[in-house]
């Protein structure tokens, strides 16, 4: 008798060791892509939150602030000592935030909160100093990286001794 081929046992596992190891290839490979959209999208979001807050910053920065008043939900117009107007606007349907004329779009995953400007006037600030606080920040999240906020938050220093405006609810 011909002792060379393979018995069906033999065969039957050797299908089953195939199939279990495709089993662990393949769950390896869907984390693999899970991770690389989570990793890439969380890269946009970081991005975007920088260019943002950057863009905000040097406007704050090379600017002073002369007065500041709501147009609308999610809207805020600043008037520069130039006499400029710059307006930041949080649009939550279409994931746009503009400041000025310059707009950045936001991937349909992601989900813009509603915008809050405020200040605070501190107390007992000596003459010089700025005694004042705007603070805007603007919530931002992604429905594909769960328990990760990619905010936006910026913090102006003022004196409203010479700069005479606040921003109320």
């Amino acid at each position: 008798m011909n002792n060379k081929g393979l018995t069906v046992v033999e065969l039957i596992v050797s299908f089953a060791l195939t199939v279990i190891v495709s089993l662990f290839l393949i769950e390896i490979v869907l984390i693999l892509k899970d991770t690389y959209i989570s990793v890439g999208v969380r890269s946009v979001l970081m991005n975007k939150q920088a260019i943002i807050s950057n863009r905000m910053n040097q406007l704050f920065m090379e600017k002073t602030v002369m007065n500041a008043e709501r147009c609308g939900d999610n809207c805020v117009k600043f008037i520069f000592d130039d006499m400029l107007e710059e307006i930041i606007y949080v649009n939550t349907k279409s994931n746009m935030i503009s400041i000025g004329d310059y707009a950045n779009e936001f991937p349909k995953t992601a989900i813009l909160g509603n915008m809050t400007a405020t200040t605070i006037h501190l107390e007992n600030i000596a003459e010089g100093n700025n005694n004042s606080i705007l603070k805007i920040t603007i919530p931002i999240e992604d429905t594909l990286v769960k328990n990760y906020h990619f905010d936006v938050e910026v913090i102006y220093q003022y004196d409203n001794r010479k700069q005479d405006w606040k921003l109320t609810e």
